[in-house]
């Protein structure tokens, strides 16, 4: 499972961001690899959720 944090730049959630990314990033390489073989690889990314991070969470597309 991924998550929007993947496109957050919020202090204090750099390592949950990078690992969401790298989750990110894994799973296209990984689609790509095996397009070939007719495997399809999905992800999950979860939208944000009320918490004491989400009033200081800016996202940038």
């Amino acid at each position: 499972m991924t998550s929007v944090s993947t496109y957050s730049f919020t202090q204090g959630t750099g390592i949950y961001s990078a690992s969401k990314a790298a989750l990110t990033a894994y799973s296209k390489t990984v689609a790509v690899e095996l397009a070939g073989r007719k495997i399809k690889v999905n992800t999950v990314k979860r939208g944000q959720e009320a918490g004491v991070l989400l009033p200081s969470i800016r996202l940038y597309h």
